[in-house]
């Protein structure tokens, strides 16, 4: 037995013991106190109020010693004294109020019963024993006449007295076995709940457990939709703790979650989905499943409600269909591209050599000028193009990537185009190399910081930093800025070829950039709120790390 099972035990005996203690108390003071009061002839007053004081004093300071906080180990001496004194307490009340005429012999039945329920049979049966020699004593020696305890001189014959005597001490035994019995089947009834009882609570915590160990988040509710629990892991998922939902409705918790069960047909197999707030301002999706919680009987008690995080399926999906868009594109283009540039190359080079011949008028050799401007600047698009479509293979090498980033901001600082008033903020970790292409990361860098700089036209801050990602086996580089941000739309076709919201923009750059991470097994991540800045976050694995952590 654990200390858990010890404390329970004693706080058990403790409140049995001191319901023993009022019961006995009580049922003296009620019976003489009342029999004292109907007597109308001479009676000794001054032992019954003897006893009457004793039960007194006796019920307090037992009730004082069980209340002890230390008096556990004594609990058992201390109710076998009780026990005991009992049937000699009784006797001497039998005593003063008539012997073998006296009303209160059947209090022994009380003591008997009571030291059946706490000391079992064998204490049962000696309780009756005492009984039975002190009740049997007194009587012998009234009816011989050396004790005249009720006053009277008796005529009835012997054998009727002592019949009646023994039948008051075989009343003693067969209550005592009795008793004794039916305490005996409570307690073992009493065990066997009590160990059903801890069988129950076992297998709740094992249940418990369970829920609280499965991957998915589980969020139960009643009939009328009120949150009754959330496992671990959907707390960690939702942001939120089940002491904050905990019986609020789930349409003012979750309303997006709440509107999509109810519109969603339940008897459907398609497995739904929604996106959700967190209380950090992020959203997050959910796929989920919602099952009928059903009683004993079949009625419906509520509903469960299973979900997953698949945020980033949800972005490996989209990024999957954005590659899949771009490589169709790149190869239908890549080929018109060649097409364009070999008549750019005809019409280019005969214009260049009518150029150096001086025949020609200056309005002339002027719009030859910029046609052979126009042609070259188509050509840097197609050939910017076709870096896009079929960029050349990485020429990958052990680098330190902080070193080119650095590089890469320190050049764009000083360019001659990068708005002025920019604050530029650097926050390096120290890391390990990564396996890149140095001349692919200079153009990836430059073309994101000569973005940044163009959406802080009139100045602001641009954040660079690295991260450490050694845990994940991944290295993060971000880039932030304070500019105009982007909407949600703007956001979905950031990376596709000719997308631009510049006025003069082609729409290359970071379609370029998208590119380049692909070939270096990298992943892009943006975030942006219009009016609030835009952040781009790189992640490129470790050298020898396998990419899939």
């Amino acid at each position: 037995m654990n200390h858990r099972e010890n404390r329970l035990v004693h706080a058990e005996n403790r409140r049995r013991y001191t319901w023993l203690i009022v019961l006995r108390g009580g049922l003296i003071f009620s019976l003489v106190g009342g029999w004292v009061l109907t007597q109308t002839g001479e009676f000794p007053h001054f032992p019954l109020y003897l006893l009457l004081g004793i039960t007194l004093v006796f019920t307090a300071f037992s009730l004082v010693w069980i209340s002890r906080p230390h008096s556990s180990p004594n609990q058992t001496l201390f109710l076998y004294f009780q026990i005991v004194w009992d049937p000699f307490f009784i006797a001497a009340l039998i005593l003063f109020t008539g012997g073998s005429e006296s009303i209160f012999s059947f209090l022994y039945l009380f003591g008997i019963v009571t030291a059946s329920i706490f000391l079992h049979r064998r204490g049962a049966l000696l309780i009756a024993s005492l009984s039975a020699i002190l009740y049997g004593g007194f009587a012998d020696l009234e009816f011989y006449q050396i004790l005249n305890l009720s006053g009277v001189i008796r005529a009835n014959p012997a054998r009727e007295y002592f019949f009646t005597v023994g039948a008051n001490i075989a009343a003693y035994f067969a209550v005592a076995i009795l008793s004794s019995s039916l305490s005996e089947q409570l307690r073992t009834t009493q065990a066997e709940l009590e160990k059903k009882q801890g069988d129950l609570t076992s297998l709740l915590a094992f249940h418990k457990k369970i829920v609280e160990s499965i991957g998915s988040g589980v969020l139960t509710m009643d009939a009328s939709g009120r949150i009754l629990s959330l496992n671990h892991s959907g707390e960690e998922t939702l942001g939120r703790k089940t002491s904050e939902i905990f019986n609020k409705n789930l349409g003012n918790v979750f309303p997006a979650l709440a509107r999509e069960i109810e519109d969603r047909d339940q008897e459907k197999a398609t497995r739904p989905e929604v996106s959700l707030p967190k209380p950090d301002g992020s959203m997050i999706y959910l796929g989920f499943s919602l099952s009928a919680l059903k009683g004993e009987a079949g009625e419906n008690l509520g509903k469960i409600l299973i979900f997953q995080d698949i945020t980033r399926i949800k972005e490996m999906e989209k990024e999957i269909r954005r590659s899949e868009k771009l490589a169709a594109i790149g190869t239908l283009a890549a080929g018109i591209a060649h097409e364009i540039r070999n008549p750019l190359g005809a019409i280019s080079g005969p214009l260049q050599l009518l150029l150096e011949r001086q025949e020609f008028p200056d309005e002339e050799r002027r719009l030859m000028r910029i046609i052979v401007r126009e042609t070259e600047r188509l050509n840097r698009l197609v050939t910017d193009f076709l870096r896009f479509a079929r960029p050349e293979k990485p020429l990958f090498s052990l680098l330190d990537p902080i070193q080119i980033l650095d590089e890469c901001v320190d050049f764009t600082i000083r360019g001659r185009d990068f708005p002025p008033g920019i604050k530029i903020e650097k926050h390096y970790e120290t890391s390990r190399p990564i396996s890149a292409d140095p001349n692919q990361l200079r153009q990836l860098f430059l073309n994101l910081l000569i973005n940044a700089g163009e959406a802080m036209p009139s100045g602001g801050t641009l954040k660079v930093w690295t991260r450490n990602g050694a845990a994940r086996g991944r290295m993060e580089i971000g880039l932030s800025d304070t500019g105009m941000g982007m909407n949600e739309e703007t956001q979905a076709r950031l990376f596709e070829p000719f997308f631009t919201t510049k006025e003069k923009g082609v729409g290359l750059g970071l379609a370029i950039v998208h590119r380049i991470v692909e070939l270096h097994r990298g992943r892009v991540q943006v975030e942006s709120q219009p009016g609030s800045g835009t952040v781009f976050i790189l992640s490129f694995p470790y050298s020898g790390e396998d990419d899939a952590r």
